[in-house]
């Protein structure tokens, strides 16, 4: 299978060099999945429904939009994004904006929300202390990085009632090199 990774289109100009490369590339490395990167696709300040129209009709398959800083911006522009877009699938890459797309699940029952512990789960756990049991128990399914988060996370005591799957961030290129021997 081969995966086309776009980061980061960056305003007009970056959406004019998909529509005119994408096709080709596709085409040429005979991509089977395109994802990318439209957090600052509408010039710098998120995405809209209508470039995600066109990601999709050039050949995107799956879109991701990033961190903001300031939480409570985070709370409206995230919330708003995914009242906004609809999505069946909402993966939370940091654990506290599962908060945020559990809250958009209750709106879409259809929804499927995946949340993600990153490191060895100590820093979600100390950081989301009075909110870890919740952020931890709401998604459909959670992420770990690494056995070390797993066990962490379960040494707590915390029942945790959803499976947490590995889905490890070391992967070996080689295995997917086409021309290697």
């Amino acid at each position: 299978m081969n995966i086309l990774f776009l980061g980061d289109v960056m305003g007009k100009s970056g959406r004019q060099v998909v529509r005119k490369e994408l096709p080709e590339l596709k085409r040429k490395l005979e991509i089977d999945t395109v994802i990318l990167n439209g957090e600052n696709a509408a010039g710098g300040f998120g995405i809209t429904p209508k470039i995600c129209e066109e990601f999709y009709e050039l050949g995107v398959d799956i879109i991701w939009v990033g961190r903001f800083n300031n939480a409570l911006i985070r709370l409206f522009i995230i919330t708003g994004k995914l009242l906004q877009f609809k999505p069946n699938i909402v993966h939370c890459w940091h654990f506290y904006t599962g908060l945020y797309a559990f809250g958009y699940s209750l709106f879409n029952r259809k929804s499927v929300v995946i949340g993600n512990f990153r490191g060895n789960g100590i820093h979600e756990l100390n950081k989301n202390r009075k909110w870890f049991r919740f952020l931890v128990n709401t998604p459909d399914a959670m992420i770990a990085n690494s056995k070390s988060a797993i066990n962490n996370i379960r040494a707590t005591g915390i029942d945790v009632k959803r499976k947490i799957y590995l889905l490890s961030n070391v992967i070996d290129l080689k295995e997917f090199d086409q021309h290697s021997n």
